[in-house]
């Protein structure tokens, strides 16, 4: 498993202060990791048939977060766009090929990209 691609991971935290959610400050942090553009078929597309969001494939070390569990997800930067990891499954645990696999929905409408 080859992890040559650097991403960048913001995790986003918070708490209740006065019955109101406040964000915790993140700093983003790097992360080794194997990142593939899922391919069209598996993403959402709009009536036209245009896919409206990127997904991504990410192969890690690093534990990524989805939302549930009490957590946020976390985001994650790559090839200058923003995306949010909706799944992770881990594989190989308590091996020395442990690692993680995970997909991320870009941030960013992508419908008139092909107008």
């Amino acid at each position: 498993m080859i992890m040559k691609q650097t991403i960048r991971v913001t995790r986003r935290g918070g708490h209740w202060e006065e019955n109101k959610w406040v964000k915790d400050p993140s700093d983003p942090f790097p992360v080794k990791a194997s990142v593939q553009p899922v391919p069209g078929e598996s993403t959402e597309q709009n009536d036209e048939g245009r896919r409206k969001k990127s997904i991504i494939s990410i192969t890690t070390r690093a534990a990524l977060y989805a939302a549930g569990k009490g957590r946020n997800a976390d985001l994650v930067e790559w090839a200058g766009e923003t995306f949010e990891v909706t799944a992770v499954k881990p594989w190989g645990t308590g091996t020395r090929l442990a690692h993680y696999k995970a997909t991320a929905e870009s941030l960013e409408d992508h419908v008139h990209e092909s107008e």
